[in-house]
């Protein structure tokens, strides 16, 4: 597996005497903003703005402190003002002022004066009626064009900002830790597969995608994605008393040391803190306002996988798995049918096949090599797949093959301690070659279980999993059945 250099653009750079930010992402589109905040504090109560804040900020998560501890800072105050400034709030400060505009037309540009006589009236649900200004003595019930506001005010909010006021001491001038959590950053896992006849991977590769909806550019910052599980609270739910919500977060490491050519520098670092793994893109990102950022982190080739079709007549099944104390013996439980047969990817993701990293989650996009040209042939969601594991990816259903499941019996004893069920499965093949299925079905109804009767021989997957290999000739129908008794079943449940 073979690391990328990551080239980046940078798109703007910071003042001579800032220092970027560090972002922390996490990808349940949250992510934690580390910067510093220059302070110049007299003794007493001082009023300190900062102005580099998103519209999404928990404004509850908010740390200010001073890192070495040298200075304890006693806020006494924080807000935050979400709303900056807009014109309708200058229209207000300007009401009944005359001020000039300036119209636009196919002749040119002119500015005329008007009278600003009512920037906007409150109504009910929410609504607000328009402006009135008055031109040469007529009214208008709109504006005549862009207002030019002779100055802004003292206090004008540009943008989204924290304010404190922070007591301390004595003097101090030093350099502030600002920690906050904010919604609109979010990342992702996508992998592009270029799939060959037999079933192998041509080529893999990976990449890291960052999605930025703050509203606020972020030029050449520290960028961090952190992967574990951890757990964030819905504010509306636990105002309602509800729990705690979990989010899940990706898992596993990025690369593979043992594929790594030396020649090439690291893309991503790995590093440990508490019980998550943190991931630092070893360039500085400047993430853009509505951009997605993506930075491909591994690449293989030659990567040995099988192709499969895989037939799961009973999909509500698995949706609907007995619990471990009553059965369902209700005659119409799992005995749907459906006639898709999946398309099922497989390979092994250890070393000996050119991979060995865990794999986060993500999607995987699948392509075909026809004659030189690449064909996207579907794209299927993958978990998190640690080293040594196999990574499965359903990439589509085979449009020649057809399953087709039918319940063909169902007897309850008349003491009501077993059941008894039987199945048969219909395959066709469309094609001119013949092809393999596997069969999966589920022991749904109850814990306690036994095939008692069958046409094929199949392996038991797990506790309530079985599975065929049938193989169905070209052009032909293949026939499956079996029987299945539920044993020292517990109370009845319709």
């Amino acid at each position: 597996m073979r690391l990328l250099p990551f080239l980046l653009l940078p798109v703007f750079a910071l003042q001579a005497l800032g220092k970027p930010p560090e972002i922390v992402i996490y990808n349940s589109g949250f992510a934690v903003v580390r910067d510093v905040v220059p302070l110049d504090l007299q003794a007493g109560e001082n009023s300190v703005r900062y102005g580099k804040v998103t519209e999404q900020i928990d404004p509850g998560s908010v740390i200010l402190r001073d890192p070495t501890g040298q200075t304890p800072l006693r806020i006494l105050e924080q807000k935050f003002r979400a709303e900056a400034l807009k014109q309708d709030q200058m229209l207000e400060l300007a009401e009944g002022q005359t001020i000039p505009f300036r119209v636009f037309n196919t002749s040119g540009t002119k500015e005329v004066m008007g009278r600003i006589v009512r920037a906007h009236v409150a109504e009910r649900y929410g609504g607000r009626s328009g402006p009135i200004v008055e031109v040469d003595g007529k009214f208008m019930f709109d504006l005549p064009g862009t207002p030019i506001f002779p100055k802004l005010p003292a206090d004008a909010q540009m943008q989204p900002e924290l304010a404190w006021v922070i007591a301390v001491e004595k003097p101090a001038k030093l350099e502030a830790e600002l920690v906050f959590t904010t919604g609109g950053l979010d990342w992702t896992t996508d992998y592009n597969a270029v799939v060959t006849e037999s079933g192998d991977l041509a080529e893999l590769t990976g990449w890291i995608t960052i999605k930025n909806t703050t509203a606020r550019t972020f030029p050449d910052a520290i960028v961090k994605v952190v992967a574990g599980q951890v757990n964030r609270v819905d504010p509306e739910a636990a105002a309602a008393g509800e729990a705690m919500t979990e989010r899940v977060i990706v898992t596993g490491s990025y690369v593979s040391t043992a594929e790594t050519e030396s020649a090439l520098p690291e893309v991503v670092q790995r590093t440990r803190f508490d019980e998550y793994h943190e991931y630092s893109l070893q360039r500085p990102a400047t993430l853009r306002e509505k951009d997605t950022t993506q930075v491909q982190f591994v690449r293989a080739s030659g990567v040995k996988a099988t192709r499969s079709f895989v037939y799961n007549g009973g999909v509500t099944a698995e949706q609907e798995l007995a619990s471990a104390e009553t059965a369902n013996l209700n005659p119409r439980f799992a005995a749907g049918s459906n006639s898709r047969v999946m398309i099922l990817s497989e390979f092994k993701n250890d070393a000996a096949n050119k991979m060995g990293a865990p794999l986060p989650r993500g999607r995987f996009h699948f392509y075909r090599d026809e004659k030189g040209r690449l064909q996207f042939t579907g794209e299927s969601m993958v978990r998190d797949t640690p080293a040594d594991e196999m990574v499965r990816a359903v990439s589509g259903n085979a449009f020649d093959l057809v399953g087709e499941r039918r319940q063909i019996d169902f007897r309850v004893s008349e003491d009501g301690k077993s059941a008894d069920e039987s199945f048969e499965i219909k395959l066709r093949n469309h094609r001119k070659e013949a092809v393999e299925i596997r069969v999966v079905e589920q022991a749904a109804r109850w814990r306690e279980w036994e095939i008692t009767k069958k046409s094929d021989d199949f392996k038991k997957i797990d506790a309530r999993t079985i599975e065929f290999r049938v193989p169905v000739p070209a052009g032909g129908e293949k026939v499956v059945t079996y029987s299945i008794r539920y044993d020292r079943l517990p109370r009845r449940r319709e």
